[in-house]
Order: structure tokens, then sequence, then C-alpha cells
């Protein structure tokens, strides 16, 4: 299975048609087929069924939407990947407060669904696996919430096991509480699935990454120390947990809580790193890991990458590891004497191989000098990328190494940024600015106090 790839925002919309969320066209065999050159071993089709399934006791799921998933499940299969669907944002559309303020009718409702699904594809080979719910949650207490999720998983388990077919032991999903990865969490789904004597059972959490990191707030914009030691601290304790004792993982959704906004959200570089270690971390720990893609990453009308650097890193990683840079820039302040800058790196295993500008092969000990994990720039080599009093970026060099990813380092002419004064409010508030060639890293709040 590894790795996975996610068809976000597309059956799960909350919407007409399986086009209602983010502008995302209809799915295509040429889709499913790009996914699968791409390398990726498996796909998890999110399912929400709210307004696709009528309201009367028997809970029909509209026929014609189920056909347009049966015919993406098939197209997946025909391409020898692994398929997982589950049930999911009905999890905070109705489960949520449905098992505590209308509880019959709720379980009713997820079991009518598993019902149907069951018996429509017992017959599937066991590559399609069944995940219960997606993020589950409910309303009352944290003991109250794992009873609840407790129970929709015992349904889920008996339909899926007791409907005939490749059902009996087809593999199961079944995710902690809101798929966190908290102690009390992972403890909790370790013990039921203990408690099914069942070897078909895979456990599955998600990861967004240490959230300050994730989102770019608290002055966390660099892939430091504590967004690492996150990664760490979590997959350790997931596999501890689970896969050493026996119990397969699966990361069902990974990436930065940031992509919500702008995938630029988080530097450019922080974010390679990032998911440079991320991904052989998971590795690792024997974790497989499907990245949450909403139509952010494969262009689904182009069907190539919105950003190849990022998905380069991806899928370089799934096998190997690359160097990694402090930086991925050089910012020369246009007013000041251009001086030597050094680039440090945590090599990973790896060697220096070359460096190039457009292509032309720079001179060691000329244009730069490299010492164990560091490669210096000379000043005269710097003063010749910048030609002219153009502010942005002058130049690009990259630097290849013996194994994983090149690196560009881009050079940069700046200035000091201007901000003019300016008056909002909190529902519009704008700043206008003149960058000269800098770029923001972050923004912080702060109240200033009279006196």
């Amino acid at each position: 299975m590894q790795p996975g790839w996610n068809l976000g925002n597309t059956f799960d919309a909350v919407g007409n048609d399986e086009t209602a969320w983010g502008g995302n066209p209809y799915v295509t065999q040429e889709l499913i087929q790009r996914v699968a050159d791409q390398g990726f071993k498996s796909i998890r089709i999110p399912i929400t069924f709210d307004q696709r399934m009528g309201e009367d006791d028997d809970y029909q799921i509209n026929d014609d939407f189920l056909k347009r998933v049966d015919q993406t499940v098939q197209w997946a299969l025909e391409e020898d990947l692994y398929v997982m669907i589950n049930v999911h944002h009905d999890s905070w559309l109705w489960v949520e407060t449905g098992m505590q303020e209308e509880h019959n009718q709720t379980v009713d409702r997820f079991n009518a669904i598993w019902t149907q699904l069951a018996d429509h594809f017992k017959d599937y080979p066991k590559e399609l696996m069944f995940e219960s719910i997606n993020e589950p949650r409910f309303s009352g207490t944290e003991e109250e919430s794992q009873a609840y999720l407790n129970e929709l998983h015992t349904h889920f388990y008996e339909i899926v096991r007791g409907s005939g077919g490749y059902n009996d032991n087809r593999p199961l999903v079944l995710p902690t509480l809101n798929t966190g990865s908290e102690p009390e969490k992972i403890n909790s789904l370790y013990e039921y699935i203990q408690g099914l004597k069942d070897p078909n059972i895979i456990a599955t959490v998600h990861y967004y990454g240490f959230w300050p990191f994730s989102v770019n707030i608290a002055g966390y914009t660099r892939f430091e120390e504590d967004t690492k030691k996150d990664i760490h601290t979590v997959f350790d304790r997931v596999h501890e947990t689970f896969t050493a004792n026996g119990i397969p993982v699966i990361i069902g959704e990974y990436g930065l809580l940031g992509f919500d906004v702008d995938t630029g959200v988080v530097q450019q570089g922080e974010k390679l790193k990032f998911f440079e270690h991320m991904i052989h971390y998971a590795n690792e720990k024997e974790l497989i890991h499907m990245l949450w893609d909403n139509g952010q990453h494969l262009n689904r009308d182009t069907l190539e990458w919105n950003d190849p650097e990022f998905f380069n890193m991806l899928k370089t990683s799934w096998d190997t590891r690359s160097a990694t840079p402090n930086d991925n820039f050089i910012y020369l302040e246009q007013s000041e004497e251009i001086t030597d800058k050094v680039i440090t790196f945590d090599l990973n295993g790896n060697d220096f191989d070359e460096v190039t500008v457009t292509d032309q092969v720079l001179e060691e000990e000329n244009d730069y000098e490299i010492s164990d994990n560091t490669i210096t720039f000379s000043k005269k080599f710097l003063q010749s990328l910048v030609t002219t009093d153009e502010l942005g970026t002058v130049s690009t060099i990259t630097i290849a190494f013996t194994g994983g990813v090149d690196w560009e380092i881009d050079v940069i002419v700046y200035q000091t940024v201007e901000l003019e004064e300016t008056e909002g409010t909190t529902v519009a508030f704008r700043i206008p600015a003149s960058f000269n060639g800098d770029q923001l890293a972050t923004m912080n709040n702060c109240t200033l106090t009279k006196g």
C-alpha cells in the first residue's frame, strides 16, 4: 500500500455532486491512471452520504451516486491500487451530535450505510478495504465519546463480517477518536482491536504536523527541533502501540494545516525539509502514509503537479533520504557590500556532487568551497550574479548530491520592506506594502497599551 493518495473534496464534498467543493472536475479514469503512474500504490476515496441517501427508515443510498463510487473503485483496482472507502464528513454532519441527541436513529442510519456498502462490494477483491468513519468526534465527555466510537466500530465490524463474500476476512480500518494520536486515544483503540482477535484489522490516525509550524504561527517559521520532535514523539507512540504489536497502521491523511489556505503558507524550503523527514520517519516506523490532496497538489484538470518540487521531494523520500539545507536562499541587501555566504546541509548520508547555475558547472575553490557539510559561495561569484539594479531573485544555484533531490538556492537582492500607515476593521484590514525583493516570513499580532 505504500505510498497512498487521497481523492479529497470529491465524493466527500457536501453539495450537489462530486464537483461541489474546490472546483474539482468529475473523476476520470485518466486521473486514476495518473495517480498510479506517479508511483502511488493505494488510494483512499472519502465518501459523504448525508445528502445522497433517503430519509426513510431504509436510508437507501442514491443509486447513481453509488454507481459513480463503484466506477472509481473499479478504475483504481484495474490500476492495481489498493483502495480504501469510508464514511467521511457524515462524522460531523450528523453523527457528532446525533449519537447523543438522536442515538437510535443515528445508529440505524450508520448501519444502513455499511449494510448497503458491505453487500454491494462483498465480492470485490480484498485489495478493497473499508474504513468505518473519518475523524470521529462526538458531543459529550471523552469517556462518552470513546464509548460512542466503540459502539459504531462494533456495528461496523459485525455488519461487514456477517455480510458474506470476501467480507469475512476483508481488511477493515478503524480510527482512533478524532484520528488523534494522544496516548489515551491510541490505547483505547489498541484495547478494542485486541478484543476483536481478528488479524485483518488496521489502525488509522492522521498527521498534520506540529500545529504552530503547520499553520505558520507563534514564530515557528522553520523546520526546527520542536517540529521534528513532534514527528518522532507521535510516530514512536503509534509504532510502539500498534505496529510493534503486529497491528498495521495507516496514516490516512497527512499534510500541513496551512495548506487549507494556501500551499505557500509555510516557506518552500522549510516545507520540503518537513516532508523529507516526516516520510523518512514514517517509513522507519512502518507506517503507511497517504497524502491528503483536495486538488491543491495534483491538478485534476491538467493532471500535473501544481508544485513539482514538492512532489519530487515526496517521491524521492519514499525510497531514500535527501540532503537538506539550513536555507534555500541567499539574501543580498542592495545597499550593503556583498560578502561570502555559507549554506549548511544535513547530508543524511549523501555527499556533494556538483554545483551549477543555468546548467553551467561552477568551479570549486573559485566560485565556492566545500568543508564537511557546508558550502561557501565566494564574494566574487555572488557579485557576478548581480548585473542590474533589479530587486528580487537574480539567479538560482542548483546543488546536486550523490543521492536524493537536488536543491535550488535562490539568490535574492532586496531592500528594506516599506509599510504604509493604514486604518481598517476586523472585517477588512489591508496594509499597503512594498516588499522590495524581500518575502513575508510570518505575521504576529500585538496589543499596544498607553503609558
